[in-house]
C-alpha cells in the first residue's frame, strides 16, 4: 500500500514537470481568445506580473484568507477544472507555480486587456501592475470599478492608478496591512515605466 502511494506521488509530480514544460514552451508567443477579439502578447510581457504576484508567501496547505475564503498557493481560490479550493488541501511548490502561471496567462491578461483596451500599448511593468491588481481582487472588480472606467474616458493613467488602486486595501470590511502594501508596490511598478 505504501508503494503504491509513493507510485501515484511520483506520478504526480511527473505530470506536473510535464505541464511546467508545456507552459514554458510557449514563451515566443501566446495567443489569446477572448469574446470576439483575438489578443497577441509576448509571454515574456505577461511574466512581468509573476514576481509582483508571487511576492506573496506561497501556502502549500490550504488556509482561510482574511475574508474568509479557502486559499491556496499565490492565491488560488478555484483549481483550472473550477473546483473551489478545500481546507485540508496540500499542493507542491511547483503546483503552486503552476496554478499561479495559468492562472495569469489562461484567465486575468486576457480580461484586463479585454476590460482595458489601452492596457495593450503600457509597458510590461504597467501590464504587471494591473494584471497583479486584478489576480488580487478579481475580473468582476477590474470590470466594475472606477479605475476602469476612468482608464477607459482617458486620464492619465498614471494618476488614476496612483489614485485609485490604494482605495482597495481593505478586506472583510477594515483595511488590511498585507494589501497597504500590494497596492503601494503595484503603483511603483506601474510608476517604474511611466512616461
Amino acid at each position: 500500500m505504501l508503494k503504491l502511494g509513493v507510485a501515484m506521488e511520483a506520478r504526480q509530480h511527473t505530470v506536473e514537470k510535464q505541464q511546467r514544460r508545456i507552459l514554458k514552451r510557449r514563451v515566443s508567443e501566446v495567443v489569446y481568445g477572448t469574446s470576439n477579439r483575438t489578443i497577441e502578447m509576448r509571454h515574456s510581457d505577461i511574466n512581468h506580473a509573476i514576481p509582483a504576484i508571487n511576492k506573496v508567501p506561497k501556502a502549500l496547505e490550504a488556509y482561510v484568507d482574511p475574508v474568509g475564503i479557502p486559499t491556496i498557493g499565490y492565491g488560488t481560490i478555484r483549481y483550472p477544472d473550477g473546483q473551489a479550493v478545500q481546507l485540508g488541501d496540500r499542493i507542491s511548490a511547483e503546483r503552486a507555480e503552476q496554478l499561479l502561471l495559468d492562472a495569469v496567462h489562461r484567465h486575468y491578461a486576457p480580461a484586463v486587456f479585454e476590460a482595458i483596451p489601452s492596457a495593450r500599448r503600457y509597458s510590461p511593468q504597467q501590464q504587471a501592475a494591473l494584471i497583479s491588481f486584478t489576480y488580487n481582487v478579481g475580473v468582476g472588480a477590474l470590470q466594475r470599478s472606477s479605475l476602469r472606467r476612468r482608464l477607459l474616458a482617458g486620464e492619465d493613467p498614471e494618476q488614476v492608478i496612483a489614485e485609485e488602486l490604494p482605495r482597495w486595501s481593505r478586506g472583510d470590511g477594515r483595511e488590511l496591512a498585507g494589501l497597504v502594501r500590494r497596492r503601494a508596490a503595484e503603483v511603483a511598478l506601474f510608476r517604474s515605466q511611466a512616461g
